[in-house]
């Protein structure tokens, strides 16, 4: 996928890393093969306050690729995409095996993101893969792109992780399974990619 991405103009790579997301996500979203389960809470997170403005910056990740795009070398965007790909399918796979869901009773009765609500359904919750994504990007423009553009980058990807609570749509534990996988798919795959592309 690494060398495809190097031959494929960007304004057909991105729709098309963005149309193998969305159908994957869409159909474990919709379909599994076991009933979805809760989790619970912790460290009484179920206190954090729901703010439905902040679903602007929970949707902002679809940005996330274009972004990287234009700020990362060609070749370094292609090593980064082409694993999160792969590992998006795992994530995929785990969604459509062991499904989990998120009680989002608050969000029926909001009229700002009623209509959000109604479409997706609440399940992908473990692990999260708004924070996978938003974590790898993060990474990869800190040891790459490290002037203003790249820590506007982490601050934003930080700021939609946070989002993923205040919109109601993750656990914590999901959160943190995808820091610890993002993490160590950069340290043991990316970083030594990115290291032998830059030198």
């Amino acid at each position: 996928m690494q060398q495809r991405l190097l031959k494929t103009p960007r304004y057909i790579s991105i729709p098309i890393i963005y149309a193998i997301l969305a159908a994957c996500y869409f159909l474990t979203n919709h379909f599994h093969i076991r009933e979805p389960k809760t989790l619970p809470f912790i460290f009484h997170e179920n206190n954090i306050p729901f703010m439905g403005r902040t679903f602007i910056i929970y949707m902002s990740y679809l940005i996330q690729i274009p972004l990287l795009f234009a700020l990362l070398p060609k070749k370094i965007f292609a090593a980064v995409w082409s694993i999160a790909t792969y590992i998006a399918f795992f994530y995929c796979v785990f969604f459509f095996i062991l499904p989990t869901t998120y009680p989002r009773d608050i969000l029926i009765n909001n009229g700002f993101i009623k209509g959000f609500a109604a479409a997706d359904h609440p399940t992908n919750a473990f692990p999260s893969m708004h924070v996978f994504l938003s974590r790898i990007t993060a990474l990869a423009c800190l040891f790459t792109r490290r002037n203003r553009k790249g820590r506007l980058v982490i601050l934003r990807s930080l700021a939609i992780i946070i989002s993923t609570l205040t919109t109601k749509q993750h656990y914590l534990i999901d959160i943190f399974a995808s820091l610890i996988i993002a993490s160590l798919a950069y340290f043991l795959v990316y970083q030594k990619t990115i290291k032998k592309i830059l030198h």
